[in-house]
Parts: structure tokens; C-alpha cells; sequence
């Protein structure tokens, strides 16, 4: 068996391969035949199916955007709860990957002010109502689409 990996984390790739991972996809994953390649790539040589493999395009990968509303429609339902401070880590971990999956620079600065402060200890109060208002235009944009 071949074990991949795949994160938007800076620390993921590292992380991934120390814990016995064979290979590892950075997020957001830019093209079909990177991926192709890179799995065939780990395959036993003698692995059978090898032949029959269809290659695909280097095309690039385009984010999708009803996933993206969909991660934005959950974001916000997260930050509604009451104990949203509580979920300020996943959060971050959440919109970070989203954020760079839809190349969405404002998202992620924003989320990264979120886990700077967090990590300070500091009020997340202003830096969640930041990442409210980016939420709720992205969701807005849906609407009007």
C-alpha cells in the first residue's frame, strides 16, 4: 500500500512524512497530472495496472465554488455558537486551508491575525467578527449569483 498525505499546513508535509507517509500533496493542489504522476510515481514497479493508465492533462486545477460556499455556509454556523472560543484552533486550521484552496488572501489574513491573537491570549472578539464579515459577503456573493 502507498499512504499520501495532503494539508494546507506549512508544518504538514514534515509532520506527515515523520509519522511513516510515503508521498504528500501541498493544498491547494494545482494540477491533475501532479497528482497523477505523483502517485504512480510510489507504485510497486511491478504493480500490474500500470500500462493501462490513461495519463491526464497538466490543466489547472480551478477551485470549486460551490464547495467554497458550502466551507463558508459551515464557517459561519461555527462562529454562531456559543462556544466558538473554544473552537478558535479547528477554526483557524478550517478557513487557513480554505482560504489558500480558493486563493482568497483577505480570508487568510484574517484568519492568521485570528491565530496570532489567539495564541497571545488575546480578546478573539474583534478578529471574529472580522471573519464574520468576510463570511457573510462571501455567502452574500452566492446569493447574487
Amino acid at each position: 500500500p502507498v499512504v499520501l498525505a495532503t494539508s494546507g499546513d506549512s508544518f504538514g508535509e514534515a509532520v506527515a512524512l515523520a509519522a511513516g507517509a510515503d508521498g504528500f500533496f501541498a493544498k491547494p493542489l494545482k494540477s491533475l497530472a501532479v497528482f497523477q504522476e505523483t502517485i504512480l510515481s510510489l507504485m510497486p514497479t511491478d504493480y500490474s495496472a500500470l500500462s493501462a493508465v490513461h495519463m491526464v492533462s497538466g490543466d489547472i486545477v480551478e477551485p470549486d465554488l460551490i464547495a467554497f460556499q458550502d466551507d463558508m455556509a459551515h464557517a459561519a454556523v461555527v462562529l454562531k455558537k456559543d462556544d466558538v472560543s473554544k473552537q478558535i484552533d479547528y477554526l483557524v486550521l478550517f478557513l487557513r486551508g480554505v482560504a489558500r484552496s480558493a486563493a482568497d488572501a483577505a480570508l487568510l489574513e484574517a484568519t492568521e491575525k485570528l491565530d496570532t491573537a489567539h495564541k497571545k491570549q488575546q480578546q478573539p472578539a474583534s478578529y471574529l467578527a472580522q471573519l464574520d464579515d468576510l463570511i457573510q459577503a462571501r455567502l452574500a456573493q452566492r446569493l447574487a449569483v
